[in-house]
């Protein structure tokens, strides 16, 4: 399960993401970095043990770079939680030279990028 820290932000940079045409996968442009395939592949990291319980949770948090998130995957762990993997989901595009590393996300990515990109 996803767990939402921040709903204002989440559903404002969902909001972006529609706006923008930015959230859905369009058949149209396969190498999209949407919002929905970025969220889809932390949630496939979530885990249920055999009592339906969970045992692994994905939990996003607003991060500094516009319209992105940090994210860390937790294990349940003595009845808390234990992160176990941290990262982002950064938005990139003109304004960080399209993952260039530049400011303000400082992020890099092989290739020019307009989208979400998982970084751990």
């Amino acid at each position: 399960m996803l767990t939402i820290r921040n709903r204002q932000h989440f559903d404002a940079i969902v909001d972006f993401a529609k706006t923008h045409g930015l959230y859905e996968p369009d058949p149209k442009k396969p190498d999209l970095h949407c919002l929905r395939r970025a969220l889809d592949r932390l949630e496939s990291l979530c885990r249920k043990g055999p009592d339906g319980q969970p045992t692994t949770r994905v939990v996003l948090t607003p991060d500094r770079a516009p319209h992105s998130f940090d994210f860390s995957v937790e294990a349940a762990v003595d009845g808390g939680w234990e992160a176990t993997l941290v990262g982002g989901v950064i938005f990139h595009g003109p304004h960080d030279g399209f993952g260039s590393g530049s400011a303000p996300t400082f992020c890099v990515s092989l290739t020019p990028v307009v989208g979400w990109t998982l970084h751990t």
